[in-house]
């Protein structure tokens, strides 16, 4: 008798209604939004439900924070030598997975609205004269200081958004993911547009 061996199997995308992801990685800025802050990292949180594993559709919702430097064309506004931008909110979204041969990996596509608020922080950082104290002895000196401070914090605002994942099994109900989606917060007359592109895990 000839034994043969047999791998276990691989893992696969199983059919789980309800799902919880975790992820970050780093946020584009597009349009007049580029103009006047970098580049920047984000993180995020979001919970996926799909009611029935007849249909591949599901319901999403996520929350996420993104961090930009801001550059000359915003702090030029008061004289400010650094400052940043904070945006922070969350999204309501249906998920469509597409039809795929591998049951150890998908691609999906989402998009929907969501509420944002934005928090600008800038400061003007000056060089002043004063008392510096060193490990033996204090005397007079010039050393930098914050000479001015301002912070705005906008209102909630509308937003929507579109985006397409990628997402490949890792364990039997743990899965890593790799998507992009293009953000837009509203007015029209101000809009704030960037490209989150995430990594993370969901389970």
């Amino acid at each position: 008798m000839v034994a043969r061996y047999s791998p276990p199997p691989g893992p696969e995308l199983k059919y789980h209604p309800f799902a919880v992801q975790i992820g970050g990685g780093y946020s584009v800025t597009t349009g007049t939004t580029s103009q006047a802050v970098d580049d920047g990292p984000n993180a995020g949180l979001g919970l996926t439900w799909f009611p029935t594993s007849a249909l591949p559709i599901g319901i999403r919702v996520d929350g996420s924070y993104s961090w930009f430097r801001a550059k000359d064309q915003l702090l030029n506004n008061g004289n400010f030598t650094s400052g940043h931008e904070d945006i922070y909110g969350g999204d309501a979204d249906l998920q469509l997975n597409l039809a795929h041969r591998s049951s150890a990996a998908q691609f999906y596509l989402f998009g929907g609205a969501g509420r944002y608020r934005e928090q600008t922080v800038l400061r003007q950082v000056s060089i002043v004269s004063g008392t510096v104290c060193g490990f033996f002895y204090c005397g007079p000196g010039y050393f930098p200081a914050v000479t001015a401070e301002q912070r705005t914090t906008s209102d909630w605002r509308q937003a929507w958004n579109a985006g397409a994942g990628f997402e490949i099994a890792i364990a039997d109900r743990a899965s890593f993911f790799m998507e992009a989606r293009y953000l837009r917060i509203l007015p029209n007359s101000n809009q704030t547009k960037f490209v989150p592109v995430t990594l993370g895990f969901r389970f």
